[in-house]
């Protein structure tokens, strides 16, 4: 891969190639977790079987993993990415951004005190 992209290349785009493949697992993973519980619904319909409440327990842990895996993971891991490559960053600032996220303005718009 780094032939195929070229030294200067390779950081950014293997990151962005990286970034598809987790939204792509993450999608994946609700997914599966949205046809157990559609599995487990239908069991209990047609069959009238009760699924245990430790299997149910641990398929909505799952599956609640997989949505924030989906929803706040996944995002944060774009934010930060773009954080590290932007180019109108110092090296300094890149730093700090990936480890620090911004706050949000609290009464004031960020765009008011831009000239």
């Amino acid at each position: 891969m780094e032939k195929l992209l070229g030294p200067k290349n390779f950081p950014y785009f293997s990151d962005a190639i990286s970034q598809v493949l987790w939204a792509r697992y993450f999608n994946f993973q609700v997914g599966c977790a949205i046809v157990a519980l559609l599995h487990v619904l239908s069991e209990r319909l047609y069959l009238g079987k009760s699924p245990e409440k430790l299997w149910l327990g641990l398929l909505t842990a799952l599956f609640t993993i997989a949505l924030l895996g989906a929803a706040w993971v996944q995002p944060k891991l774009k934010e930060l990415n773009t954080a590290r490559y932007a180019a109108n960053i110092r090296p300094e600032d890149r730093l700090w951004h990936i480890a620090n996220r911004a706050g949000p303005t609290r009464f004031v718009s960020a765009n008011k005190f831009r000239s």
